[in-house]
């Protein structure tokens, strides 16, 4: 740490008086129309303006208890800026949310450092969202540009602008330094932000108001501050600082702790601790409505939006109508949980990364809940019992190093397990597995199959060197967050990604990124599995009505691991077509058979794809017959760090056997491709939010006909095989040393002959029982 320069201590006072200008502009500005509404006493906004005064004491609960009465007092005669000094002082004086407030501070002048440092004096954002840094501009009043889209033109950064992650960095500054540049920052910047950003009651006719600060806007009236109740926040498009999710994130994330945090620094300003209190209130207004319409987000917006209300209506029982408020958000919640959260944990929108931001949501609903000073928030057991299967599920479906599967829009290596919820629910078996066997009690399996979300973890260790497979038999998902990935796999193994999933590239904008996101992330080919007549999977069905039949899996039998899945339904697909795939895991072997069967009513082309990190080298291995498709070697690639391993993955065509064949000019190593009129986009990898890398994509065809000449009677029309052979060492032979081949093939069983090391063969039968 070290002093302030004295040009930085300049541009913290810069803005300060850009604070202090708007606040007295505001006295003269859109809400004060004749010389009755301005106050003789002006010491805080409230004095200054009676319509922002009159906005704030009808927002509080003045009779909520007998310490607000000399507030009410002063209300009630009209005086306004007395009742806002008495309204701060009964948050700075008392000790409501203890487990928000801070401990003594002691004032300093070093600087902290970091990204708050960047923030006070640079105006630089460290927006974790969409992963981005960048400069904020300001507005001619002086006021940051809340609805700066940033360098890409995304509207998502605008988003995660308005989500407030700096005002727990200004917290966290002042916490360790005692520096009052980070209050006054952050008491500029609350001003600021409502000051500007009224919630805008539209009317019924939608019309928009007209927010302070807004220079060149255009409205048909000036924001009254009214809060009614019924109308929710409108600034003209569904991307807003004030869409439900962006309220729910700074009302259960930053908003109460800094509120709190900073009660005891005499640069928290009344005049912005009555801001803070008026938005509050304005929020509660957004949550409970949601544009007229709650509970139609995705289950982890919705689930965000509730547990906002909830949280601010637990910090804050002084904001009218809390106690309706709170049992609304409760009712809510309840409802999401058990319609939003299968039974084995998983969050209906089938994408693991947002499975576990749900997760945490629902956790902190029950630690607030427990902290409530009302005496009627009572959670049911269920509730506890769905939250406690969501962290199962996250611990449980990580690989040995602990990241979470990347199914859907998930980044590299999410976290599945959380110290606090093991402790919370006694969970030693979820320590076990995340240190790797080092401490905790062994569970019951390793490998777990979580029937409702269908999605199947196969592991034959606990140590980090293990061998993991996810494997998805699931539902498509309840949201846009889903991918058309049916029957897709992941394979890690010796610390190494081997098969990996493309990612989830950026949700807007006007970049590659953005554009591989629309038009290929979600897309069947961009994912582990099989294509027919190029078409892809439907977006269907968006829900589990029934957990996946037990006899469809079985882990832990001889050693082994095996599930099948089904997937029918393929967009515009002309007549019948299915593809079911199982796959089979020898634990001791450390090999992987799987066996694609495709049922049609007429010829097809089926395609089949393999995708690999960036970085992986991707070998080509010609087989003994050039009549047959080659075989791979995949390196292996440490995902923290992307640096290649010595791990490497063979993957071999099933050949000699009644199975069919991809083409002999297969595979196709596909890497970058950018779609035009011949082909699509192929061969791309996002490893976090908004990157685009050129990845080598593993590309089989081949056509089939309608019944194979070694189809049986009710059998699939067509079968393809493959070995997968992982291995800790670079090792080109492995190919001719290990070999697939179909024996026989009946409607519910294809027996294969596994060669492993040239030495030993075993003959196997695996169930390819269609599943519903």
């Amino acid at each position: 740490m070290g002093r302030v320069p004295v040009n930085n201590t300049m541009h913290v006072q810069k803005m300060l008086v850009v604070c202090m200008a708007m606040i007295s502009t505001a006295a003269q500005g859109v809400w004060s129309t004749d010389p009755a509404t301005q106050s003789t006493d002006v010491s805080n906004i409230c004095g200054q303006n009676i319509t922002i005064g009159r906005a704030v004491v009808s927002a509080v609960n003045l009779s909520f208890t007998p310490k607000l009465k000399a507030a009410l007092d002063a209300a009630t005669q009209g005086d306004y800026n007395t009742a806002c000094e008495e309204i701060a002082s009964y948050y700075s004086k008392g000790n409501s949310s203890p487990w928000w407030r801070l401990p003594p501070v002691v004032p300093g002048n070093q600087t902290a450092g970091g990204w708050a440092d960047k923030l006070v004096f640079h105006d630089v954002f460290d927006l974790h969202g969409v992963n981005e840094v960048a400069k904020i501009p300001r507005n001619a009043d002086g006021g940051f540009d809340w609805f700066d889209k940033g360098p890409r033109n995304d509207p998502e950064f605008m988003n995660c602008l308005n989500r407030h992650d700096s005002f727990t960095d200004l917290l966290h500054a002042w916490n360790k330094t005692g520096n009052p540049i980070y209050v006054n920052y952050f008491d500029a910047l609350v001003a600021d932000w409502v000051l500007h950003l009224p919630c805008n009651h539209a009317g019924e006719d939608l019309k928009p108001c007209a927010p302070y600060g807004c220079p060149g806007c255009h409205a048909d009236s000036n924001c009254t501050w009214n809060l009614d109740g019924h109308q929710a926040c409108n600034t003209g498009t569904m991307e807003s600082p004030w869409r439900s999710l962006e309220a729910g994130i700074r009302t259960s994330g930053p908003w109460a702790p800094a509120f709190f945090g900073f009660q005891q620094a005499a640069e928290f300003s009344v005049s912005s601790r009555v801001l803070m209190l008026l938005a509050l209130a304005e929020h509660n207004s957004v949550l409970v409505t949601d544009g007229g319409h709650p509970g139609h987000g995705t289950p982890n917006w919705e689930m965000t939006q509730w547990r906002g209300l909830l949280t601010t209506c637990i910090a804050f029982p002084e904001l009218q109508n809390s106690s309706a408020l709170l049992e609304t958000a409760l009712a809510q919640l309840l409802n999401l949980m058990d319609e939003g959260v299968y039974p084995d944990g998983i969050e209906t929108e089938q994408a693991s990364g947002y499975d576990m931001d749900t997760a945490r949501d629902f956790f902190s609903v029950l630690v607030v809940a427990s902290k409530a000073p009302q005496k009627d928030v009572h959670i049911p057991q269920a509730f506890f019992d769905r939250v406690e299967a969501m962290y199962n599920y996250g611990t449980m479906v990580s690989d040995p190093l602990a990241c979470l599967p990347r199914n859907g829009d998930t980044d590299r290596c999410g976290k599945g397990f959380y110290s606090d919820a093991a402790e919370f629910f006694h969970r030693s078996d979820w320590l076990y597995v995340h240190t790797n066997g080092a401490e905790g009690t062994p569970p019951d399996s390793l490998s777990t199959m979580f029937p409702w979300g269908g999605q199947a973890v196969m592991r034959n260790g606990i140590d980090r060197q293990s061998t993991w497979c996810w494997f998805d038999v699931g539902p498509y998902g309840s949201s846009g967050h889903a991918h058309r990935d049916k029957l897709t796999m992941m394979v890690h193994a010796f610390g190494s990604v081997l098969i990996v999933d493309s990612g989830r590239f950026a949700y807007q904008g006007t970049d590659l990124s953005a554009t591989l996101h629309r038009e290929y992330s979600h897309n069947t080919e961009a994912h582990n599995t099989l294509t027919i007549d190029g078409t892809q999977q439907e977006s269907s069905p968006p829900v589990a009505k029934a957990p996946v039949a037990n006899t469809s899996w079985a882990f832990g039998v001889n050693g082994t691991d095996s599930a099948v899945g089904t997937m029918t339904k393929y967009a515009g697909l002309q007549g019948f077509g299915s593809h079911t795939r199982a796959v089979h895991f020898d634990h001791a072997g450390n090999w992987f058979v799987v066996v694609d069967t495709i049922a049609t009513d007429r010829p097809r082309v089926i395609g089949a794809t393999w995708h690999c990190h960036p970085n992986a080298s991707v070998d080509v291995v010609a087989p003994k017959d050039q009549r047959l498709p080659g075989g791979v070697l995949i390196g292996g690639v440490e995902s923290a760090t992307g640096r290649p391993t010595a791990a490497q993955m063979a993957i071999i065509p099933a050949a000699g056997g009644v199975e069919n064949h991809f083409n002999a000019t297969s595979p196709q190593v596909i890497k970058g491709q950018v779609k035009n009129s011949t082909v699509w986009w192929q061969g791309w990898y996002s490893q976090d939010y908004d990157d685009a890398w050129a990845a080598p994509a593993i590309s089989y065809t081949t056509s089939i006909a309608a019944r194979s000449p070694n189809a049986v009677q009710g059998g699939p029309a067509a079968v393809f095989a493959w070995l997968l052979v992982p291995t800790a060492e670079r090792d080109g032979s492995v190919i001719q040393r290990c070999s697939l081949r179909v024996v026989a093939v009946s409607a519910s069983t294809a027996t294969v002959a596994v060669t492993i090391n040239a030495s030993y063969t075993r003959t196997l039968d695996i169930d390819i029982t269609p599943t519903a």
